[in-house]
């Protein structure tokens, strides 16, 4: 892991273009970035909304009712269109309400949760084909979500397609455990018989 991620960082730095790099030092001027700043007025008119709607406000409901929470925005907005909150857990709070929000997160839970398992019981079955396959879906789970603090991800099927994955591999896996398990019985039943 340690390697990859330095031959990560190392690839980063080589292909990097100039575009990238300049992209990059605006982090410390964010608030002269019309990009970051117009999601910073997304994101506090999201939290707004929810205050107001804590039962959510349904599918669309964010971008409807934007203008109305993102007074900074509604220019730019009535010339290119209204903008989302760019935020899958905020979106997730606005649209569903904080039981949507809850049930969100408590699917992502489970979901990493029978990941650990996996991994857990590795010795239980043969190679680690498991657990590198577990492994896979945990990050790539992580990043879609790591992109989905900036972008809206609540409604992405892949977000769902990795949680029937893991829940799959899991099923798989568990086959596994008690087929191996029998034929382990079987052996002492035979071992026994012939003995006796």
């Amino acid at each position: 892991m340690l390697l990859g991620i330095i031959g990560g960082i190392i690839l980063v730095l080589m292909l990097g273009n100039e575009q990238f790099w300049q992209r990059q030092k605006t982090i410390d001027s964010y608030q002269q970035e019309g990009s970051a700043m117009s999601r910073i007025y997304l994101w506090r008119g999201a939290i707004k909304m929810w205050a107001d709607y804590p039962l959510g406000v349904g599918g669309d409901g964010y971008q409807i009712l934007a203008p109305d929470y993102v007074p900074e925005l509604v220019e730019v907005m009535e010339e290119k269109g209204v903008k989302t909150v760019h935020n899958t857990f905020l979106l997730a709070l606005v649209e569903w309400g904080f039981i949507g929000f809850i049930l969100f997160n408590g699917f992502l839970i489970h979901v990493f949760l029978i990941l650990g398992r996996i991994r857990k019981e590795r010795a239980k079955s043969p190679g680690y084909r498991y657990y590198v396959d577990a492994m896979a879906i945990q990050m790539g789970l992580i990043g879609i979500l790591t992109a989905g603090s900036f972008h809206n991800r609540l409604y992405a099927e892949v977000v769902y397609w990795f949680g029937a994955f893991a829940v799959s591999l899991r099923n798989i896996q568990k086959e596994e455990i008690y087929a191996l398990q029998e034929e382990e019985m079987a052996e002492e039943i035979a071992g026994e018989s012939d003995d006796g």
